[in-house]
């Protein structure tokens, strides 16, 4: 029966993908800066700097690969194109600014217009007052026509208001130097660390109006999960004479296992202290973005892999983990001998959906919602009810594609929804 399960998982999630999900997912809250529809497909970041008297700077910057872009053959090289825009508009629905402008790729070889390495980055300006945003981004691919959109908030920090004050911590890294392309900087998009890339630089800005000349600068780096005591840290006096000072900052994360990392960073001197944190990810090739630790990975696979399977998986050690792990998954891969496994990366963008939306006090995957969710997508409906008086939250979702519907009640009133449906045989 579990074997039948996976298979039957898997025609779900693959007629999804053929364009169910990118009409439905709009029912449902996101949180993720990563986009759920299946193209085109890209990720984004934010940062903050000083700007002119009374604004700030915010520097919005993406990243989409070559295999989320419909390549065309021109002239014997391969060409894509598409459009990117982005509105802000303040608390009050009030447009402040629009900017829309197109970029072009080409490359030589075929194999490159499939690639999950390279990528097109480019970012935009903006000069806004320190408040609340509603920031609205679309990005069109003009082979396929398909449009990927993310709404989101934004809140504005003021960066000129203290004595020293910093801005937003970048990551990146620099490519090598091919011929005669020189090495460019490439900021690390959403803080995903390829494993290939394991020097990275911080960059901010110390911004000074006192009289300061130098300041000491301390981070560290640790690993967000309990089992891993990778750390880092380091201190080190840096120069802030002038009233703005660029400040860059090696980090060494050779010998570091995969999974996520908080950094933070304090410059303190007397009077003076401010700390800003962030976190990044060291990706494990082979690992969708979406899933940045492969025990994580492996643990959310209950709702799909053959108990046996997976219990042999979970008990191995070291490389014969992760090789267990990618065997599941090429063994259901819709299209094998593609760069690309399409029910693997879908799987986990609703694990990492399911985390975000209900994972309140539990992993959201271990949660009814979140097995409901990852089994099926999201529904065509959701009916919520939350402060009906004597009645305990509850939220009915709605499949008209599979005649279903699930009642998911909050009887503690602490965000535990269960399922209340009878016995489901979507799957027997």
């Amino acid at each position: 029966m579990r074997r039948s399960k996976i298979l039957y998982s898997s025609i779900i999630l693959i007629f999804l993908l053929t364009g169910i999900a990118g009409s439905v997912l709009a029912q449902l809250p996101e949180t993720s800066r990563t986009n759920f529809e299946k193209l085109p497909n890209f990720i984004y970041d934010n940062f903050f700097s000083v700007g002119t008297p009374g604004k700030t700077k915010v520097d919005f910057i993406y990243q989409i690969k070559h295999d989320a872009l419909q390549f065309l053959m021109k002239d014997s090289i391969y060409c894509a194109s598409y459009e990117f825009a982005i509105q802000i508009k303040s608390d009050k629905k009030e447009v402040m600014d629009t900017k829309i402008f197109s970029r072009h790729i080409s490359v030589k070889h075929y194999d490159e217009t499939l690639s999950r390495k390279d990528f097109d980055s480019a970012e935009q300006n903006f000069m806004l007052p320190p408040g609340n945003y509603n920031i609205s981004i679309a990005l069109t691919d003009d082979g396929t026509k398909k449009t990927a959109r993310r709404n989101f908030k934004l809140k504005v920090p003021g960066l000129e208001r203290n004595e020293i004050d910093v801005s937003s911590i970048i990551f990146g890294f620099t490519s090598e130097s091919d011929g005669d392309k020189e090495a460019v900087w490439y900021p690390v998009v959403d803080n995903v660390v390829p494993e290939d890339h394991r020097q990275i630089t911080m960059r901010f800005t110390v911004y000074n109006r006192s009289n300061l000349n130098r300041m000491p600068v301390r981070y560290e780096l640790k690993s967000l999960k309990k089992s891993n005591k990778d750390k880092r840290e380091n201190e080190l006096s840096v120069e802030i004479a002038d009233s703005i000072n660029y400040v860059e900052l090696p980090i060494d994360l050779y010998d570091l296992s995969p999974g996520s990392y908080e950094i933070k960073i304090e410059l303190a001197d007397g009077k003076f202290k401010i700390k800003r944190k962030s976190t990044i990810v060291l990706h494990l090739d082979g690992l969708p973005v979406y899933a940045a630790d492969l025990d994580d990975a492996i643990n959310s696979l209950v709702h799909i892999a053959d108990g046996k399977e997976l219990k042999k998986i979970k008990k191995a050690k070291g490389d014969e983990k992760s090789t267990l792990f990618f065997q599941f998954w090429e063994a259901n891969d819709p299209s094998p001998g593609t760069p690309a496994n399409e029910l693997m990366d879908e799987y986990y963008r609703r694990v990492a959906y399911t985390m975000r939306q209900f994972g309140r006090y539990n992993p959201g995957w271990r949660t009814d919602r979140g097995r409901i969710y990852i089994l099926l997508g999201p529904p065509d409906d959701v009916n919520r009810r939350h402060f009906e008086p004597n009645v305990d939250p509850y939220e009915v979702w709605f499949y008209s594609q599979y005649n279903r519907t699930f009642l998911f009640v909050d009887e503690n009133g602490y965000g535990e929804y269960r399922l209340k449906t009878p016995n489901w045989d979507i799957f027997h």
